[in-house]
């Protein structure tokens, strides 16, 4: 078994291969104020859906994680089983895009598309770095209620102590990593950028590598990142952006030849 790794430089490298991928077509830009409006009236609206439901939550994870034990433990001896040589060293890797440390090149990522003036790459940007705020709420909480050990603690997966500050479930590192990624992928839908929840996927099957969680803490943390992530960018679309491309030619004296205007709205 390795050690855990230290927080390396590739997240940074794994962050501008997302910018540079999906940031292509420029736009105009909308009035910069829209992202604290967004962040004051989000936080409220958040916990407004997300209040009364918290008890369906918290039943659905009581129910993933009952019947699964066996599953848990299965999971988790081939996936470590598995953890050396080129696959090891990519997934320590995609480990630190669920490090917190990965809010340093989110905001700098925001703060280039401030500059850009790309509409659509601002509001993925501030969108992925909400949510990567939101979801990790939303999991520190959980955590909190449920109590299950880790498996580096030598406990069996059935073992629960809720409010007792263990933090297994539901795993945060793939709560942050989902959370990030899905944004890309929903303001720009593609081929390529749903490539991109692999890395988020493997953040996962990393912590289960390292001896940090159970299989079923990664399906929870994958599905509290992707559902924050989801209803912010839907939130989003229909408050800043309308969520349609249009391409408009250009014939005309100004343009050389024929030209075409991409917009977001």
């Amino acid at each position: 078994m390795r050690n855990q790794p230290r927080v390396r430089p590739e997240i940074a490298i794994i962050s501008t291969a997302i910018c540079l991928t999906i940031c292509s077509i420029d736009v105009a830009a909308q009035e910069p104020g829209r992202f604290g409006r967004w962040l004051s009236e989000d936080a409220g609206a958040f916990v407004g859906h997300v209040g009364p439901r918290l008890p369906l939550f918290a039943a659905g994870g009581a129910v993933l994680l009952l019947p699964t034990s066996n599953f848990d433990q299965t999971g988790l001896d081939r996936i470590q089983a598995g953890y050396h040589g080129t696959w090891g060293n990519y997934l320590d890797v995609t480990n630190e895009l669920g490090d917190p440390l990965v809010v340093v090149p989110m905001v700098g990522i925001f703060g280039a598309s401030l500059v850009a003036g790309n509409e659509r790459f601002q509001d993925a940007a501030f969108t992925s770095l909400q949510s990567w705020l939101f979801a990790g709420s939303l999991s520190t909480l959980f955590k909190f209620v449920f109590g299950r050990y880790r498996p580096k603690t030598g406990s069996s997966p059935e073992r629960v102590d809720m409010f007792s500050g263990q933090s297994s479930f539901p795993s945060g590192h793939t709560t942050a990593a989902f959370a990030v990624i899905t944004p890309w992928v929903l303001y720009y839908p593609h081929l390529a950028t749903y490539g991109l929840l692999v890395l988020s996927a493997s953040t996962g099957i990393a912590r289960i590598a390292l001896d940090q969680h159970w299989p079923t803490d990664i399906i929870a943390g994958a599905t509290l990142g992707l559902f924050t992530a989801r209803w912010l960018v839907k939130r989003h679309k229909g408050t800043g952006s309308n969520p349609r491309s249009t391409i408009t030619p250009i014939v005309g004296p100004e343009a050389a030849g024929v030209q075409f205007s991409y917009r977001f709205r």
